[in-house]
Protein backbone atom coordinates (compact mmCIF):
# COMPACT_ATOMS: atom_id res chain seq x y z
CA UNK A 1 0.00 0.00 0.00
CA UNK A 2 1.36 3.42 -0.94
CA UNK A 3 1.71 5.91 1.89
CA UNK A 4 0.42 9.27 0.70
CA UNK A 5 1.76 12.67 1.67
CA UNK A 6 -1.28 13.34 3.83
CA UNK A 7 -0.78 10.08 5.72
CA UNK A 8 2.85 11.01 6.42
CA UNK A 9 2.04 14.58 7.48
CA UNK A 10 2.29 13.64 11.15
CA UNK A 11 6.03 12.97 10.67
CA UNK A 12 6.57 16.70 10.12
CA UNK A 13 4.08 18.53 12.31
CA UNK A 14 6.42 21.42 13.04
CA UNK A 15 9.63 22.96 11.65
CA UNK A 16 11.37 22.38 15.00
CA UNK A 17 10.58 18.65 14.90
CA UNK A 18 11.71 18.29 11.29
CA UNK A 19 14.97 20.11 11.98
CA UNK A 20 15.65 18.10 15.14
CA UNK A 21 14.88 14.88 13.23
CA UNK A 22 17.54 15.63 10.64
CA UNK A 23 20.15 17.02 13.02
CA UNK A 24 19.90 14.14 15.49
CA UNK A 25 20.48 11.67 12.70
CA UNK A 26 23.41 13.57 11.28
CA UNK A 27 25.15 13.90 14.65
CA UNK A 28 24.43 10.40 15.97
CA UNK A 29 25.91 8.87 12.82
CA UNK A 30 29.26 10.34 13.91
CA UNK A 31 29.35 8.46 17.21
CA UNK A 32 29.34 4.89 15.87
CA UNK A 33 32.75 5.00 14.20
CA UNK A 34 34.24 6.76 17.22
CA UNK A 35 32.88 4.17 19.63
CA UNK A 36 34.29 1.36 17.47
CA UNK A 37 37.76 2.87 17.85
CA UNK A 38 37.51 2.59 21.65
CA UNK A 39 38.15 -0.77 23.29
CA UNK A 40 34.86 -2.38 24.38
CA UNK A 41 34.07 -5.24 26.73
CA UNK A 42 32.16 -8.26 25.32
CA UNK A 43 29.06 -7.05 27.16
CA UNK A 44 29.31 -3.55 25.66
CA UNK A 45 29.82 -4.98 22.17
CA UNK A 46 26.67 -7.12 22.46
CA UNK A 47 24.27 -4.53 23.83
CA UNK A 48 24.23 -0.95 25.03
CA UNK A 49 22.78 2.50 24.65
CA UNK A 50 23.98 6.06 24.81
CA UNK A 51 22.63 9.40 25.96
CA UNK A 52 24.05 12.76 25.07
CA UNK A 53 23.56 16.34 24.03
CA UNK A 54 24.35 17.80 20.64
CA UNK A 55 24.70 21.23 19.06
CA UNK A 56 24.48 21.85 15.33
CA UNK A 57 24.88 24.80 12.97
CA UNK A 58 24.15 24.47 9.26
CA UNK A 59 24.18 27.05 6.47
CA UNK A 60 21.20 27.13 4.11
CA UNK A 61 21.57 27.13 0.32
CA UNK A 62 18.00 28.32 -0.27
CA UNK A 63 17.10 31.86 -1.35
CA UNK A 64 16.46 33.86 1.81
CA UNK A 65 17.35 30.84 3.93
CA UNK A 66 18.77 31.24 7.41
CA UNK A 67 21.42 29.17 9.16
CA UNK A 68 19.90 26.50 11.38
CA UNK A 69 21.24 26.40 14.95
CA UNK A 70 19.93 23.83 17.42
CA UNK A 71 20.75 22.17 20.76
CA UNK A 72 18.95 18.91 21.58
CA UNK A 73 19.22 15.56 23.42
CA UNK A 74 20.55 12.43 21.69
CA UNK A 75 19.73 8.75 22.03
CA UNK A 76 21.04 5.61 20.36
CA UNK A 77 20.96 1.90 21.22
CA UNK A 78 22.03 -1.50 19.94
CA UNK A 79 21.34 -5.12 20.82
CA UNK A 80 23.42 -7.79 19.11
CA UNK A 81 22.95 -7.12 15.39
CA UNK A 82 20.05 -4.65 15.78
CA UNK A 83 20.42 -0.89 16.26
CA UNK A 84 18.47 2.34 16.68
CA UNK A 85 20.48 5.36 15.69
CA UNK A 86 19.37 8.82 14.63
CA UNK A 87 15.75 7.77 14.00
CA UNK A 88 16.93 4.83 11.91
CA UNK A 89 16.06 1.28 12.91
CA UNK A 90 18.12 -1.46 11.32
CA UNK A 91 20.28 -4.53 11.55
CA UNK A 92 23.79 -5.65 10.67
CA UNK A 93 23.21 -8.35 8.05
CA UNK A 94 26.84 -9.45 7.83
CA UNK A 95 29.93 -8.47 9.79
CA UNK A 96 33.27 -10.22 9.39
CA UNK A 97 36.82 -9.68 8.10
CA UNK A 98 36.46 -5.89 8.08
CA UNK A 99 33.17 -5.98 6.12
CA UNK A 100 29.88 -4.73 7.56
CA UNK A 101 26.62 -4.91 5.60
CA UNK A 102 23.66 -3.05 7.12
CA UNK A 103 20.00 -2.55 6.28
CA UNK A 104 17.91 0.14 7.93
CA UNK A 105 14.76 2.22 7.65
CA UNK A 106 14.82 5.89 8.58
CA UNK A 107 14.37 9.49 7.53
CA UNK A 108 15.56 11.17 4.35
CA UNK A 109 18.28 13.77 5.05
CA UNK A 110 19.08 14.83 1.50
CA UNK A 111 17.40 18.22 1.57
CA UNK A 112 16.34 20.87 4.08
CA UNK A 113 12.67 20.20 4.81
CA UNK A 114 12.15 23.80 5.97
CA UNK A 115 13.99 25.45 3.04
CA UNK A 116 16.04 27.39 5.57
CA UNK A 117 12.85 28.92 7.06
CA UNK A 118 12.96 31.34 4.14
CA UNK A 119 10.23 33.98 4.12
CA UNK A 120 10.65 34.31 0.36
CA UNK A 121 9.73 30.65 -0.14
CA UNK A 122 7.04 30.44 2.54
CA UNK A 123 4.27 30.38 -0.09
CA UNK A 124 5.58 27.13 -1.61
CA UNK A 125 4.12 23.74 -0.70
CA UNK A 126 5.47 22.34 2.56
CA UNK A 127 7.91 19.45 2.37
CA UNK A 128 7.57 16.24 4.35
CA UNK A 129 10.11 13.77 5.68
CA UNK A 130 10.38 10.81 3.37
CA UNK A 131 11.10 7.38 4.85
CA UNK A 132 13.98 5.56 3.20
CA UNK A 133 15.12 1.97 3.12
CA UNK A 134 18.94 1.92 3.17
CA UNK A 135 21.35 -0.84 2.24
CA UNK A 136 25.03 -0.09 2.88
CA UNK A 137 28.36 -1.87 3.00
CA UNK A 138 31.52 -0.77 4.80
CA UNK A 139 34.99 -2.18 4.35
CA UNK A 140 37.67 -1.39 6.91
CA UNK A 141 41.12 -2.04 5.46
CA UNK A 142 44.68 -1.09 6.22
CA UNK A 143 44.34 2.16 4.26
CA UNK A 144 41.03 3.43 5.62
CA UNK A 145 37.30 2.90 5.67
CA UNK A 146 35.35 2.53 2.41
CA UNK A 147 31.56 2.75 2.21
CA UNK A 148 28.90 2.40 -0.51
CA UNK A 149 25.16 2.68 -0.11
CA UNK A 150 21.78 2.56 -1.83
CA UNK A 151 18.69 4.36 -0.52
CA UNK A 152 15.09 4.20 -1.77
CA UNK A 153 12.04 6.18 -0.68
CA UNK A 154 9.41 3.71 0.55
CA UNK A 155 6.91 6.27 1.84
CA UNK A 156 5.71 7.63 -1.50
CA UNK A 157 6.81 11.16 -0.64
CA UNK A 158 9.07 11.56 -3.67
CA UNK A 159 9.77 7.94 -4.78
CA UNK A 160 13.40 8.85 -5.44
CA UNK A 161 16.58 6.94 -4.74
CA UNK A 162 20.28 7.66 -4.33
CA UNK A 163 23.67 5.99 -4.62
CA UNK A 164 26.59 7.00 -2.43
CA UNK A 165 30.27 6.24 -2.01
CA UNK A 166 32.65 7.45 0.66
CA UNK A 167 36.16 7.14 2.03
CA UNK A 168 37.59 8.06 5.42
CA UNK A 169 40.87 7.54 7.23
CA UNK A 170 40.37 7.12 11.01
CA UNK A 171 43.46 7.75 13.14
CA UNK A 172 43.76 7.17 16.89
CA UNK A 173 46.42 8.73 19.11
CA UNK A 174 46.02 8.38 22.85
CA UNK A 175 42.56 9.64 23.77
CA UNK A 176 42.18 11.44 20.45
CA UNK A 177 40.44 10.11 17.34
CA UNK A 178 40.73 11.99 14.02
CA UNK A 179 38.83 11.13 10.88
CA UNK A 180 39.03 13.04 7.57
CA UNK A 181 36.31 11.93 5.17
CA UNK A 182 35.07 12.36 1.59
CA UNK A 183 31.61 11.40 0.36
CA UNK A 184 29.85 11.68 -3.00
CA UNK A 185 26.22 10.85 -3.65
CA UNK A 186 24.19 10.63 -6.84
CA UNK A 187 20.58 11.70 -6.29
CA UNK A 188 17.81 10.67 -8.67
CA UNK A 189 15.62 13.09 -10.60
CA UNK A 190 12.61 12.56 -8.34
CA UNK A 191 14.66 13.21 -5.21
CA UNK A 192 16.19 16.48 -6.35
CA UNK A 193 13.02 17.74 -8.01
CA UNK A 194 11.15 17.27 -4.74
CA UNK A 195 13.58 19.45 -2.77
CA UNK A 196 14.73 21.95 -5.39
CA UNK A 197 12.07 21.95 -8.12
CA UNK A 198 9.41 24.63 -8.62
CA UNK A 199 5.96 23.56 -9.79
CA UNK A 200 4.11 25.72 -12.31
CA UNK A 201 1.55 26.74 -9.68
CA UNK A 202 4.41 27.90 -7.41
CA UNK A 203 6.09 30.05 -10.09
CA UNK A 204 6.01 33.84 -9.74
CA UNK A 205 7.46 36.82 -11.59
CA UNK A 206 10.70 36.36 -9.65
CA UNK A 207 10.62 32.55 -9.43
CA UNK A 208 10.54 30.56 -12.65
CA UNK A 209 9.16 27.04 -12.84
CA UNK A 210 11.97 24.50 -12.62
CA UNK A 211 12.26 20.75 -12.92
CA UNK A 212 15.49 19.30 -11.57
CA UNK A 213 17.25 16.34 -13.13
CA UNK A 214 19.48 13.82 -11.35
CA UNK A 215 22.66 15.28 -9.88
CA UNK A 216 25.61 14.93 -7.53
CA UNK A 217 26.39 16.23 -4.04
CA UNK A 218 29.98 16.00 -2.72
CA UNK A 219 31.07 16.48 0.89
CA UNK A 220 34.45 16.92 2.55
CA UNK A 221 34.64 16.73 6.32
CA UNK A 222 36.80 16.33 9.40
CA UNK A 223 35.72 14.65 12.63
CA UNK A 224 37.68 14.89 15.87
CA UNK A 225 36.84 12.99 19.05
CA UNK A 226 38.29 12.98 22.55
CA UNK A 227 37.56 10.19 25.01
CA UNK A 228 37.54 11.39 28.61
CA UNK A 229 36.84 7.79 29.62
CA UNK A 230 35.99 4.64 27.62
CA UNK A 231 32.33 5.63 28.05
CA UNK A 232 32.35 9.45 27.81
CA UNK A 233 33.33 11.10 24.54
CA UNK A 234 33.31 14.59 23.06
CA UNK A 235 33.00 14.61 19.28
CA UNK A 236 33.15 17.51 16.81
CA UNK A 237 32.67 17.68 13.08
CA UNK A 238 33.22 20.27 10.33
CA UNK A 239 31.85 19.57 6.87
CA UNK A 240 31.51 21.44 3.58
CA UNK A 241 29.17 20.31 0.80
CA UNK A 242 29.22 21.18 -2.91
CA UNK A 243 26.01 20.90 -4.92
CA UNK A 244 25.89 20.07 -8.64
CA UNK A 245 24.36 22.21 -11.38
CA UNK A 246 20.95 20.53 -11.16
CA UNK A 247 20.64 21.93 -7.63
CA UNK A 248 22.53 25.24 -7.93
CA UNK A 249 20.62 26.21 -11.12
CA UNK A 250 17.31 26.07 -9.29
CA UNK A 251 15.67 29.51 -8.85
CA UNK A 252 15.10 28.76 -5.15
CA UNK A 253 18.80 28.03 -4.50
CA UNK A 254 21.16 30.94 -3.78
CA UNK A 255 24.59 29.26 -3.47
CA UNK A 256 26.28 26.08 -4.68
CA UNK A 257 27.97 25.10 -1.40
CA UNK A 258 27.39 25.24 2.35
CA UNK A 259 29.12 24.34 5.63
CA UNK A 260 27.98 22.45 8.72
CA UNK A 261 29.47 22.34 12.22
CA UNK A 262 28.40 20.03 15.03
CA UNK A 263 29.48 19.16 18.56
CA UNK A 264 28.32 16.20 20.64
CA UNK A 265 28.92 14.95 24.18
CA UNK A 266 27.93 11.31 24.47
CA UNK A 267 27.92 8.72 27.29
CA UNK A 268 27.70 4.99 26.55
CA UNK A 269 26.07 2.66 29.06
Amino acid sequence: MTITRDKCRHFSTSPAFRTCFVLCSAILSQSVWAKEEVEQSPRQAEAGYSLGIGAFSSESIYVGGESQNRIFPLLSAHYKRFYFQGFELGANLYRNHGINVKFGVGGDFVGDKDRGDSDELADMEELDIAILARLSMEYRGSVGLWKVGLSQDISGIHDGYSLSAGYSLPYKHGNWIIKPELNTSWQSEKTLDYYYGVNTDEATLNRAAYKADAGIVSKLGLQVGYGFTPRLMLLGRVQHAWYGDEISNSPIVAVNSASQVSLMLNYWF
